[in-house]
């Protein structure tokens, strides 16, 4: 089959004869292909990737990884974006919630309007209808962060902002048994450790980890939480043209919610937690996994066929600030999917055209229940309350898509379509309103087409065009006990166009710098209250414009071109690297015109110098700038008229910086790792719900140790 997943790059091996000789070079001929370089930033992303049959061409994506990077904490989620442009890290301190929005579109808590997956098995609890993100991998199990923003639609899913999809390890290579740990020890009583076994015997592989972290938080009290991660991975290549992968994922938490405070209780002090929320828990329990079958027909044509499940429970015991009350809000998803995809290379005009075809389906039904029950004192039990809600809520869900390389010279045209049909259904069950229904059946077709175009010094022009849009939540169809179903509820409906530049002009230097705009008919605002109700609102259409620039540049590298010294073999490889995007946001119809998205800053800012040396000694050092935002669309310092007045309507501009540093000991066997977060002690938050603002650490510190065996 001809490769177009592209190799980084044609790698020679120099083997030294003797002191003073020449280095022989050994070069091994191989299979004819066209070569993209591969780097951190978009520069260099494949036309199609044959191992998941998507096309990449033309559009907007992001590859960040961890292998020439010192090893970054996985309590630090800033530290995982940090080469992210127009990633915004809302953070908070529980470790289970990934709180992320792209390019400041939606409310990051909900993630309504992205998508995350983990080797492309959906994450979120469920696709749509209450997508909240409860689980990231560890750092340490993480390869590659894929994000995909602009036409990602038709890759992924309708999702208007985006997918985020984090790759994770793959079985080692050329050895039957590797073990690999890493231990750290930090602040606040933090402890984790990661343990992993892998190797590959002849036709197979396999892979299992096991991850813990624990800490007593940064809150006065109830901050602690405690997380188990265990992963297995297997291939079996059961001929040259077949095989088979099976990849399994559980996961257990329980964390404090030592709840937010209001402006005024933030600023006298930032660490308190109130009364109220002394008792309150988190509890996620999550399982999911994927059996993919690859089988090559031919040298020209492929299919790639994923069938997922996911099992989640989120279990969460708050007495809301009320001192003579207690919820327990139960909530159960469980999923199956399919996604099958055909991949297929043939040429037009005699050879002069080449081109690539891929589509296929996605198939996938969730049931979620979803129970709160209530009692009139403060309680520490989670079961055999007397119920007080109590709803069924089911999505089905199928997409059929298409898109096609047209390759002439170095243009690329790349059309696409797809259609999305949604079945969402809820019913009241408890109490109020029992056997009241709400349902919603939606057709999306969606279009897109995006070109690229090949320039002088191994740079790429590109444009794109992709519809997108952003399926109901739960609530929009039927509220809990509600007496009706919302008879206004619509999907809201995007237009994104992208147009930029990226390239590697020079060995020493890569960049990615474009503008985009999207257009989002019917925003729909989704916010919580302090009672852990959902707050909708329907914020009308919404205009966002914006400029993404990510750049890496190798220091040593680019004196040793221009001065001809040998910086790079004496000293080691000093570098600087860039993420920034710039945003204007406005709302041109609806109840709040003239106002802005909420998170949505400005400008975020990302920089840093970085330094490694053929020893394996990495340094980083990461400064985080970000501007002040609004926390939601009314712009106020309460979400609605009925919510807690939280003191300010501002997420307030901050500056962070993170220092990480990773020094081999033995040869490739022991390595140290060392960092402190928050190196300057900036007091900031950047997450703040109608009850309050979500605090944010100061200073503090983690170290220990990584082996290879």
């Amino acid at each position: 089959m001809k490769k177009i997943l592209l190799i980084p790059g044609l790698l020679l091996s120099s083997v030294w004869v003797g002191g003073g000789q020449t280095p022989q070079m050994d070069v091994t001929e191989l299979e004819a292909v066209v070569v993209t370089e591969t780097s951190l930033l978009d520069s260099g992303s494949p036309i199609v990737d044959q191992e998941t049959g998507k096309i990449y061409a033309g559009k907007k994506i992001t590859r960040a990884t961890f292998e020439d990077r010192p090893q970054p904490s996985s309590a630090n989620v800033r530290a995982l974006f940090s080469r992210t442009p127009g990633v915004f890290v809302s953070e908070m301190g529980d470790p289970s919630i990934i709180n992320i929005t792209i390019r400041g579109i939606g409310e990051p808590h909900e993630s309504q309007d992205i998508l995350a997956f983990q080797d492309g098995i959906p994450i979120q609890s469920t696709l749509f209808g209450y997508p909240t993100l409860y689980y990231a991998p560890p750092s340490e199990y993480i390869q590659e962060i894929e994000v995909i923003k602009g036409g990602s639609s038709l890759i992924y899913g309708p999702q208007p902002a985006g997918v985020v999809n984090f790759i994770t390890r793959d079985p080692v290579e050329g050895r039957p048994l590797q073990y690999d740990q890493t231990t750290l020890f930090g602040s606040h009583g933090m402890v984790s450790t990661y343990q992993q076994v892998s190797g590959t015997s002849g036709d197979a592989g396999y892979l299992a980890s096991f991850y813990h972290r624990q800490a007593d938080g940064f809150r006065d009290v109830n901050a602690d939480y405690s997380l188990f991660n265990g992963n297995l991975k297997f291939f079996w290549d059961l001929t040259e043209q077949t095989r088979i992968e099976l990849e399994y994922t559980a996961y257990e938490e329980e964390s404090g919610e030592p709840g937010r405070l209001t402006f005024a209780q933030w600023q006298a002090a930032p660490n308190q937690v109130l009364a109220g929320n002394v008792n309150d828990r988190l509890f996620i329990s999550k399982h999911f996994g994927a059996a993919t079958l690859t089988h090559d027909f031919s040298d020209e044509t492929r299919i790639i066929s994923k069938t997922f499940g996911h099992y989640q429970q989120r279990l969460t015991r708050r007495n809301n600030g009320a001192a003579t009350r207690t919820d327990v809000d139960d909530r159960l998803f469980s999923a199956i999917g399919n996604d099958t995809r055909l991949i297929h290379e043939y040429e037009l005009y005699e050879g002069e055209v080449l081109s690539t075809f891929t589509g296929g389906w996605t198939t996938y039904y969730s049931l979620d229940p979803n129970r709160r029950n209530r009692v009139g004192a403060v309680t520490l039990d989670t079961t055999g309350l007397p119920p007080f809600q109590h709803q069924d809520r089911e999505t089905f869900y199928q997409a059929f898509f298409a898109e096609n390389v047209f390759e002439y010279g170095g243009l690329r045209l790349i059309p696409s379509a797809r259609v999305d049909l949604v079945n969402m259904h809820v019913r009241n069950n408890a109490v109020a309103n029992v056997g009241v229904t709400g349902s919603e059946f939606h057709i999306e077709p969606l279009l897109g087409i995006a070109l690229e175009y090949d320039l002088p010094y191994e740079s790429t022009a590109y444009f794109s065009f992709a519809q997108g849009y952003q399926p109901l939540q739960y609530d929009q169809i039927l509220r809990r006990g509600a007496a009706a179903p919302n008879p206004d509820s619509r999907p809201g409906e995007t237009n994104t166009f992208e147009l930029g530049v990226r390239g590697t002009p020079a060995s020493w230097i890569n960049f990615d710098v474009g503008g985009f705009h999207v257009d989002y008919k019917n925003f729909v605002d989704v916010n919580e209250d302090g009672n852990d109700n959902v707050l909708i609102l329907n914020a009308g259409d919404l205009e966002i414009f914006g400029i993404e620039l990510a750049m890496e540049m190798s220091l040593s590298g680019m004196i040793d071109e221009y001065f001809d010294t040998s910086l790079l073999d004496t000293i080691g490889d000093l570098g600087f690297f860039t993420t920034a995007e710039f945003l204007t946001t406005e709302f041109v119809a609806g109840p709040f015109v003239g106002n802005e998205a909420s998170y949505a800053p400005g400008y975020s800012v990302r920089f840093g110098p970085t330094y490694q040396h053929e020893s394996g000694v990495k340094v980083e050092l990461t400064a985080s700038y970000v501007d002040d935002s609004f926390w939601n669309t009314s712009n106020a310092a309460s979400f609605t008229p009925t919510s807690t007045n939280v003191g300010t309507n501002l997420i307030e501009s901050y500056a962070v910086w993170d220092l990480a540093i990773e020094v081999p000991i033995y040869r490739d066997t022991v390595r140290l790792i060392f960092g402190i977060n928050n190196l300057f002690d900036e007091q900031y938050y950047a997450r703040v719900r109608a009850d309050g603002i979500q605090t944010t650490d100061r200073r503090n510190y983690y170290g220990g140790f990584s082996t290879t065996f």
